[in-house]
Parts: structure tokens; C-alpha cells; sequence
């Protein structure tokens, strides 16, 4: 394992310990939260395992191979007994806890007896394979017992997926040929860590998502009794906590990626030089072998030389290495290992280089004629590498050096532009959070003025209408009031139904219902009854809500008394139909045209809208575009048909 590998689990660590930060603030704030609460256990185990093994290189090497792994392995077992606790209202076996601790042998067997990186990464993802698979299993028992909940099912196949994933990545391993060499090391590398963050973000996401929808809202007695340090997520409700626990997820999400692509960028960026220092180095080796030749063949020739070998390749050396000097951070040394002395620097800027800092050069000459060491400069503390090369027949070294501040500024470089388009994806998140959150209050305030408006004013319309019961006023006067009390009651209503359809505070309660039944109740509770005519097909039994329903038939009728000219008849026709291969019942409201004229078939169930020639008509705009949202809710459809004398509304409900 090296240290790049270590720096990815740190990385990892803080993304898992910043999750579980975000899940136990929001899981505070949520009653009976068993599977929130089981995964943020389960996260927090995965930080404080990514935690320890960041450290391995300072910790004992059980601690490291063993007790790593198995704090891993439990993780996924907290998320089970939070689901099956949820789902059978009791603890599971213990069947996952024994798995994950039976590991242990194999852990110390490939770990320490006979070290195999691959053989333990395979351990480790069949064991993480079957609890989660496990967990799928009861995660797709939750998403099918609540069908249309999104979350759940997004949440099983990411689960499915992780499954999947371990099982491929153990019989991957199960067939790596790694070189004896580095058997022993751990296997994992920076793509693995990054579909864990991916992962587990979405995760996370998704696991507190469907918390909100399978639980009925907030602890309203803790906030009760913390009303005043509270307020803010009291004012704003879960909305706002989810929305903003989402996106403090992306945030963390986002900081770990820019860790990893660093570091990724920072290996490529290293091996880039060390293959661009390899080949100049051997540009230069076999310059100086020519070199070498030419002045053996000047001797045998007998002819006069000027200088040694020597001194010929140092002066060819400072021509060759001149471009060097455009090569940010980067100096090459010419040595004579005879005397450990400097023959040559380029580029010409460079200082002499302390003779103390490539000290280990001389132990690593002595185990191969090329190659890598590492040493630290006394002065500023930075480490740097070089890069070595032995030229035959000398006693000469050529030597690179780059130091880590060259490689990190480098890094910074290619960085920059991802790092400013991450930054302006943040931002532009958050912007959009504090919208949203500005939305939400908005509504939250609109609930509550509705509500407001629904009791302040419907009090004292009930004290008029008793006080109308009297002998006090004439009988006319009785009639008029009792009309404008039921004008002004039903736009109360129909602005707080228009309410609960816009924010779908909708419950529907399904039973069956006769239609002939519905129908009447529905004539019976209109302005005029003796109006309408119906003919209703016998013994038709739906299975909706009574509630709705009566709302929209309420609504079609008074809209069709209202618009009709006085004194005409209004019919009512239901009979079976089928639509689109379902059966279901058609109800046709139908009315001539009064003194408003044909209403606009495109705009008629928009919110509020109003034909220019029905504003001497009391009413709110709202009535058909509650009826045409309820009908939807109840799975039916809402049309209106007009011709130049009558004007007919359809609605067809399934069986």
C-alpha cells in the first residue's frame, strides 16, 4: 500500500464522517427514524475504518489488515437491522455479524501468514456482496409495499448495483496475476474509492428522501419544547431540512472529488516526469557513449586529444541540457562518484545543490546503476525526487531532480479550470437552494394564511347565518344573506382545496361507491335541484374517493346552474364506458350556453381563469381547475365538448 493509497482513504474517511454528520442532524429531526439512523451507523462505520486504515503505515499490522476489514464488513450490517427492524418490527439474526467477524481468519491468513492483497480484497467483497445483498432483498420488499415511492426504488438499485459490484470486483481479484512483488499490497486504487463516494453520496441522498415520505413529518414535541432555539427549521419545515441536507451531501461529495482528482492528477503528473526524465537521460547516455568512442578511436589513431572523456562530456552535457532551463523546478546534476563531487548543473540559475542532500544517492549506486531515491532538503523542508543514471564506462552520474512545490504547481494548473467549474456548480446549487427555500416559506406562509383565512372568517359567517335564523330580519333579506354567506363559504373552500391540490396535501381514502347514490347526494346538495335532470345507469359501483369525487360532481353542476340560462334544465347522464382498454364510468354534465357564450375549451380548467363575458358572475376561477386536479388524482379524466348549443362535461372514472 503507499502513500497515495493512504490519502485516499483519509479522503474517503472525511466524506464518510461528513455523511454521518449530515444524517444524525437530520435524523434528529425525524421520529422513529430506524433506517436513517441504521445507515448513518453504517457510514460512520465505513469513516472510522477509511480512518485507520489512512494511519496504517503508523499502526500494527493486524490492526490494519484485520480490524479494518471487519469494521468494513459490519457497516452494511447496521443498515440491515435498521431495515428488518423496519419492516418486521423486530431485530434480524445475528447471520450478518457472524459473517462479517467469521472474515477474520482469512484476513489474518492472506495478511499476515501468507500476504495476497488480491485474496483479501476478495474476502472482503463476497462478505460485503452477500449482506448486501440482503439488504437489497428487504430494500425491494419496502419499494413494492409502498409502489409509488421513488426514493425506494432508486435506493434498491443502487443497493442491487453495490452488490453486483462487489461480485464482479471479487472475481476480478480472484483472477489478478500480480508480481510477487507487490502481492502483498492492498489492491484498491482511486476508481474504487470514487464509486464508493459516488455511491454512498447517492446513498444517502435517497435513504433520507424516503425517510421523509414514510414518516409522517417532524418530532413536534422536541420543537415544542425548543421553540426558541429551533425556530428556523420550525419556520421552513422537513422540505427545507432535506433540501439542504441534500446539498450539503453534494457539497462534501464535491471537496472529495477535487481531493481525488488531485491526488490522480498528481501520480499522472509524476509519472509523466519520471518517463520524460528516463528518456533524456538515456538521450544523453548515449551521446556520451558516442562521445566516449570517438576519443577511443582518436587514441588508437594516434591522434593528439585535448581533453579527457571527462571534461568532453561535461562541455557536451551543459549544450545538451541548455533547454532544460525552460522546465519549471526541474535541474540536472552532472557527478563524479569518485569523488563525490559536482562536475555540472543545468539550467545555469540553479544553486549548487548540497552535496548532504543526495547523500543516499551512494547507497543506491551500490544496488543498481539507475534508478529512484527521495531525500529532503534541510533548508526549506520540501521532499524532491531524483531520478539517476550511471554513464558506462565513467565514473560519471547524470541526475534529475523535481521537487514536490514543482509537481504540486503543476497539479494547480490543470486543476484550476475544474476546480472554477466545480466552485460555479456549488455556487450555483446553493443559489438555487436558497430560491427553493424561499419557495417553500412562501408556501408554508400561503398554508398558513389560508388556513388563517378559513377559521377568522368562517367563524363569524356561521354567527350571521344563526342570527339570520331569527325573526329579527325580513325573509328577503334572510334569502340574500344566506345566499352571500354561501358565495363567500364556497370561495373559502375552493381556495383551500385549490391549495391542497397545488402542494399535494393530498390523502386519498379509497371504498366503493355507488354512482345512482353519489349522483343524487350531489343534486340534492346544489343551489337548485329541481334543475337537473338525471338519467343514471342502475347498479354502478366505483372503487374512488367519496370525498373528491363529491368535490368535483359539486363543482360540474354549479358550474353548469350557474352559466345555463335561468329556469333551464341541467342533465346528468353516467353509464359504463371503456377507455383505453379499462372499463369505467362516463358522467356527462350538460347546459346551453347562457349569457357568457362558449367558454375558451383550452384555458377553461386553468387556474382563475374567467371568460371576459361571465364577470358579472360571482365565483373564483377555481372551480374546474380543482375539478379537472381531483380528477386526476382519482385516476379519471376531465373534458369539456361545446357546440353552439350545448356545452357537455366529461368524466370518466375507472371501475
Amino acid at each position: 500500500m503507499n502513500f497515495s493509497t493512504l490519502n485516499l482513504y483519509l479522503i474517503a474517511s472525511g466524506m464518510s464522517l461528513g455523511l454521518f454528520a449530515v444524517i444524525f442532524i437530520y435524523a434528529k429531526f425525524q421520529t422513529n427514524s430506524n433506517i436513517i439512523r441504521s445507515f448513518g451507523y453504517s457510514v460512520l462505520s465505513l469513516g472510522t475504518g477509511f480512518f485507520i486504515s489512512g494511519f496504517g503505515h503508523a499502526l500494527p499490522i493486524w490492526a490494519t489488515l484485520i480490524g479494518t476489514n471487519i469494521i468494513l464488513t459490519i457497516s452494511s450490517a447496521f443498515f440491515h437491522r435498521g431495515l428488518y427492524k423496519f419492516l418486521y418490527n423486530k431485530r434480524p439474526s445475528h447471520f450478518c455479524w457472524i459473517l462479517a467477524i467469521g472474515t477474520a481468519p482469512g484476513f489474518w491468513y492472506w495478511g499476515i501468514v501468507d500476504p495476497n492483497g488480491p485474496f483479501r480484497s476478495a474476502l472482503f467483497s463476497f462478505a460485503v456482496a452477500v449482506i448486501n445483498g440482503l439488504n437489497t432483498q428487504l430494500l425491494f420488499r419496502i419499494a413494492k409495499n409502498n409502489f409509488k415511492n421513488f426514493a425506494a426504488w432508486i435506493l434498491f438499485l443502487l443497493f442491487a448495483t453495490a452488490t453486483v459490484w462487489m461480485l464482479v470486483r471479487g472475481i476480478y481479484m480472484l483472477q489478478l496475476d500480480t508480481a510477487p512483488s507487490i502481492r502483498a499490497s492492498n489492491p484498491t486504487d482511486w476508481k474504487s474509492l470514487l464509486g464508493y463516494i459516488i455511491l454512498v453520496s447517492l446513498m444517502t441522498v435517497c435513504v433520507m428522501w424516503m425517510e421523509s415520505t414514510l414518516r409522517d413529518g417532524y418530532q413536534q414535541t422536541f420543537f415544542q419544547k425548543n421553540k426558541e432555539n429551533f425556530k428556523f427549521i420550525q419556520h421552513y419545515g422537513q422540505k427545507v431540512l432535506l433540501l439542504w441536507s441534500c446539498v450539503s451531501v453534494m457539497i462534501f461529495g464535491i471537496v472529495c472529488l477535487l481531493g481525488i482528482s488531485y491526488g490522480n492528477f498528481y501520480e499522472v503528473e509524476r509519472n509523466r516526469w519520471l518517463n520524460s526524465t528516463e528518456i533524456i537521460n538515456e538521450s544523453f547516455v548515449i551521446t556520451t557513449n558516442q562521445i566516449t568512442n570517438s576519443i577511443i578511436f582518436d587514441k588508437n589513431n594516434n591522434k593528439s586529444v585535448a581533453s579527457s572523456a571527462e571534461s568532453k562530456i561535461t562541455d557536451v552535457f551543459t549544450h545538451f541540457y541548455r533547454g532544460i532551463a525552460e522546465l519549471e523546478n526541474i535541474s540536472v546534476v552532472l557527478i563524479d562518484k569518485t569523488n563525490r563531487s559536482i562536475k555540472a548543473i543545468a539550467p545555469d540559475n540553479v544553486k549548487n545543490i548540497d552535496l548532504k542532500l543526495i547523500e543516499p544517492l551512494w547507497a543506491a549506486l551500490n544496488n543498481a546503476s539507475q534508478g529512484l531515491f527521495e531525500s529532503i532538503d534541510s533548508d526549506t523542508g520540501l521532499k524532491q525526487l531524483f531520478a539517476y543514471t550511471s554513464i558506462d564506462n565513467t565514473s560519471l552520474v547524470i541526475m534529475t531532480s523535481l521537487s514536490n512545490q514543482g509537481l504540486s504547481n503543476t497539479v494547480h494548473l490543470r486543476m484550476f479550470w475544474f476546480a472554477i467549474v466545480s466552485i460555479v456548480i456549488v455556487l450555483f446549487t446553493v443559489f438555487m437552494a436558497l430560491l427553493l427555500t424561499a419557495e417553500i416559506k412562501r408556501r408554508e406562509d400561503q398554508m398558513q394564511f389560508m388556513a388563517m383565512l378559513n377559521h377568522e372568517l368562517k367563524t363569524p359567517m356561521s354567527v350571521i347565518r344563526i342570527a339570520t335564523d331569527t325573526n329579527t330580519f325580513p325573509d328577503k333579506l334572510k334569502i340574500a344573506i344566506s345566499r352571500a354567506i354561501d358565495d363567500m363559504s364556497s370561495v373559502i373552500d375552493r381556495c383551500m382545496q385549490s391549495d391542497k391540490l397545488q402542494h399535494g396535501n393530498i390523502k386519498l381514502s379509497l371504498s366503493y361507491l355507488s354512482i345512482d347514490e353519489i349522483i343524487d347526494t350531489g343534486i340534492m346538495n346544489s343551489s337548485a335541484p329541481t334543475r337537473i335532470e338525471a338519467d343514471v345507469e342502475k347498479k354502478l359501483t366505483v372503487k374512488t374517493d367519496i370525498q373528491l369525487l363529491n368535490v368535483i360532481l359539486s363543482n360540474l353542476i354549479e358550474n353548469a346552474l350557474k352559466y345555463s340560462p335561468a329556469n333551464e334544465k341541467i342533465k346528468m347522464t353516467a353509464q359504463q364506458f371503456p377507455k383505453n382498454g379499462s372499463l369505467g364510468v362516463l358522467i356527462n354534465v350538460s347546459n346551453s350556453p347562457g349569457t357568457s357564450g362558449i367558454p375558451n375549451s383550452k384555458r377553461v380548467f386553468e387556474k382563475f381563469y374567467r371568460d371576459a363575458h361571465s364577470q358579472s358572475k360571482t365565483g373564483s376561477g377555481l372551480g374546474l381547475f380543482i375539478a379537472k386536479g381531483f380528477s386526476k388524482k382519482i385516476k379519471g379524466d376531465l373534458r369539456m365538448h361545446a357546440t353552439n348549443h350545448l356545452i357537455t362535461f366529461e368524466l370518466w372514472i375507472p371501475l
